[in-house]
């Protein structure tokens, strides 16, 4: 029986600031094609991901050294790139909740007369939620 080989290389590290041991998966080609060795390897870790870690990886993808840092929400983003990603999500959020009120009439318009089904039910609910959550987040109120 021909043994297969894998495409993959499992590597473990320890962390210093979460305290635990990792095992990390790379593909083999990872160390491919490199100027130099090693090379660096980001890998983000912790429960909100909040652990950068710069592994140092040599040409048979052995770990040669790990730094870590724990990150911070303004290492991430900046303010203005949070504004940025907020302002979008908000304008996203804005014409779902319209196209979603455009199809709700469509539907009352088509079904009208007859009695509510299930699908409709269910609309109804989700058209709340929505408004729900709109109005949590944003401490408003779209009465469309």
């Amino acid at each position: 029986m021909e043994e297969q080989k894998s495409e993959f290389v499992t590597r473990r590290f320890n962390c210093q600031i979460c305290g635990t041991t990792h095992d990390i998966t790379l593909n083999k080609k990872l160390a491919e094609g490199r100027n130099r060795y090693p090379f660096h390897h980001i890998y983000l870790h912790g429960d909100l991901k909040d652990i950068l870690t710069i592994l140092y990886i040599d040409k048979e993808l052995q770990i040669r050294g790990v730094q870590t840092e724990l990150m911070s929400r303004e290492d991430i983003f900046s303010k203005e790139q949070m504004v940025e990603i907020i302002e979008k999500l908000v304008s996203e959020i804005e014409h779902l909740r319209e196209d979603y009120n455009i199809l709700f009439d469509k539907y009352q318009s088509a079904t009208q007369g007859k009695q509510e089904s299930p699908v409709m039910s269910f609309l109804k609910d989700l058209g709340e939620g929505i408004g729900d959550f709109f109005n949590s987040l944003f401490g408003t109120k779209n009465d469309s």
